[in-house]
């Protein structure tokens, strides 16, 4: 049950200095009071995650919390409200991402938070799994965020829910079966 006064918001997976990881951190300049925000990052550069832990540094709002083994992050992204990803179009890859962390957002029966990259915003206003931010900035990310209510919040979770099934690797590996069987056949 999310609480009316703490939303617990998470951004899981790789600190990649091209993700620019940094404006998440700075959107909490414009999160209410309402919202917490924690980083599960693994890296292979150690530099980089130190500079997010030292930009982070006395903000108590913020926290690293230690990554957990991949079988156990859909149980442990089960604990917060919301995962979030705001990811600058800085690449083609990145303009067009679908990344796993939207799926295990899903699975974890998240609320999702993501920026208007098109494949993500595709995903998240086809099942009504949450909020997109209007453009690629920390401001528009907390403006979305803070027009949730609980009750809203709820509703994309539960959203999550409803849809974890569709959304899940199994039910699309049987797809991509049945249409190499389809082909195989012809």
């Amino acid at each position: 049950e999310t609480s009316d006064t703490k939303i617990r918001i998470i951004h899981h997976g790789v600190a990649i200095s091209s993700r620019k990881i940094e404006k998440t951190i700075e959107m909490t300049r414009w999160l209410d009071n309402r919202f917490t925000l924690d980083f599960m990052l693994t890296s292979l550069d150690v530099n980089y995650l130190n500079y997010l832990k030292k930009i982070s540094a006395g903000n108590p709002r913020i926290n690293f919390v230690t990554p957990v083994a991949h079988h156990e992050i859909v149980e442990t992204l089960n604990h917060y409200d919301i995962g979030v990803f705001l990811l600058p179009p800085v690449n083609f890859n990145y303009e067009f991402a679908l990344p796993n962390k939207l799926f295990e957002f899903v699975q974890a029966r998240l609320c999702i938070a993501v920026s208007p990259n098109p494949e993500m915003k595709n995903l998240v206003d086809r099942f009504d799994l949450g909020v997109v931010a209007d453009d690629y900035s920390p401001e528009a990310m907390a403006s979305v965020l803070n027009k949730l209510t609980t009750e809203k919040i709820m509703r994309h979770k539960n959203q999550s829910h409803l849809n974890a099934n569709i959304l899940s690797a199994e039910e699309n590996i049987r797809k991509i079966r049945d249409i190499a069987a389809g082909l195989i056949s012809n």
